[in-house]
């Protein structure tokens, strides 16, 4: 398994704590102190002038990024700092001030819906995805007349439950509760729904189902903690004719079809790492694994965590994002990667196995019967077959394993469904050292020889 490939952090703040709207080019405040006196300013000027609140309305119906920035209020309630204490706030009300990391994902959000494409969402925990992904609904329901967005999550009280602000549609009542009361249309509020008849747009909410989203057309159908969803392949595949974009948000869980969408190489991934948070990645360096080589952000923050945390598994799905340690498998990518670079070596010969043409190994004849001998092993450097000890050539030219020793064999056979490969592993019988090994991409019969002696 090679070593994966970090990625890259994105900014922690903005140079002179401002940023320039790249849509509208109006710059905004993003220090706590002067992006309050700043909207505090806007919202004087917008009572009064309605000249002003028109082209700023026209302003942000076309970034939504700005109209966060200058209109929208968060709900916190604690707050992290970087050598990985928490603290309670006095007030849990923020003003939505973004990150350069959310600022990059609301991008992709808005590339998928232009494109029709759907989006993986892999990040670690508070990171301020699902409160994004709200935002651009109500963004969308505001501004865009064709609007029709539908959620879910893994229970129906994760939806919609009033008051619950760890509930999605809560979420959205509460961007709502603090927008200036001139830009809020009537709305129709019911239980999974927020809906504004005046505008003909919605946000509904469902619980995750294997029906979901069959009834009707969405602009967005988007799952919240999809790796906890049981239902998620069916999900997909019964979301793909409902709406063009789907997007799932989640932190990896093992085992969970959420990983397999993310390795797919079929849709559109996006991460959010924890060294991309403001507070946990202050002092982040960037470091290799003495012994996988592996490239690794740490910080106080992640050191301060890491070390109050027992389980690896834990650490590696919600602090490290690690999608292959999503998979279900039996051992980490980590533990892996480790047992490679300690005792692994290059293959003496890589290639694939073929009987002559037209023959198949008869599976009804007894193992002792068949013509194992008429298999032939031929030279490819991206076979599927690899083999670390010594071969001999034949008197007909082809090559076999140096015969004299015991080995034995073990097969995983998939089950079909393109999921994983079936995969053969030789052993020496003696001394326990794997001799060769190999994986077959297709479902069909097996053509590696049944014997080797």
């Amino acid at each position: 398994m090679a070593s994966k490939a970090v990625e890259l952090g994105h900014p922690l703040d903005y140079p002179g704590a401002a940023w320039t709207c790249p849509t509208t080019g109006v710059v905004v405040a993003k220090g706590y102190h002067a992006n309050i006196a700043q909207r505090k300013a806007f919202l004087i000027r917008a009572e009064n002038d309605l000249a002003y609140r028109a082209s700023m309305q026209h302003l942000f119906a076309r970034s939504c990024l700005l109209w966060v920035n200058l209109c929208a209020f968060t709900y916190v309630v604690v707050e992290q700092h970087s050598a990985g204490r928490r603290k309670n706030l006095g007030t849990p009300h923020l003003p939505f001030i973004t990150w350069p990391v959310q600022d990059a994902l609301l991008a992709e959000i808005d590339a998928c819906i232009v494109a029709g494409d759907s989006l993986c969402i892999t990040k670690a925990r508070e990171m301020g995805a699902s409160w994004m992904v709200l935002a651009k609904s109500l963004h969308s329901a505001l501004y865009d007349r064709t609007a029709n967005w539908l959620f879910g999550s893994r229970k129906e009280d994760l939806v919609d439950r009033p008051g619950d602000m760890d509930a999605l549609l809560p979420k959205v009542d509460y961007l709502l509760r603090y927008l200036p009361s001139w830009m809020v249309p009537a709305t129709d509020r019911a239980h999974l729904r927020i809906a504004f008849p005046d505008l003909a747009t919605r946000i509904d909410g469902e619980s995750t189902n294997v029906n979901l989203g069959r009834a009707g057309r969405r602009t967005v159908i988007a799952i919240d903690e999809a790796a906890s969803v049981p239902d998620l392949r069916a999900i997909d595949n019964a979301t793909a004719d409902s709406t063009p974009t789907r997007i799932f948000l989640s932190t990896p869980k093992r085992g969970a079809y959420f990983s397999q969408l993310l390795r797919s190489n079929k849709i559109r991934v996006f991460r959010m790492h924890w060294w991309d948070h403001p507070a946990k990645g202050q002092g982040r360096t960037l470091t290799k694994d003495p012994i996988t080589g592996e490239m690794r952000f740490s910080s106080p923050w992640y050191r301060a965590e890491v070390a109050k945390r027992v389980d690896a598994q834990d650490i590696r799905e919600n602090l490290d994002v690690d999608d292959e340690g999503g998979a279900a498998a039996v051992f980490d990518s980590q533990t892996i990667n480790v047992q490679i670079a300690s005792y692994a070596a290059e293959a003496a010969y890589r290639g694939d196995v073929f009987l002559p043409r037209g023959m198949f190994l008869d599976p009804d004849l007894d193992i002792t019967e068949r013509p194992t001998h008429l298999a032939r092993f031929v030279d490819n450097p991206r076979g599927r077959l690899r083999w670390f000890g010594e071969m001999l050539p034949t008197e007909d030219g082809h090559w076999r394993p140096k015969p004299g020793r015991p080995i034995a064999m073990g097969v995983d056979v998939s089950q079909g469904s393109g999921a994983s490969d079936s995969v053969i592993v030789f052993t020496d019988a003696e001394t326990g050292w794997i001799v060769g090994d190999g994986r077959r991409i297709r479902s069909c019969r097996l053509n590696w020889p049944t014997r080797s002696t």
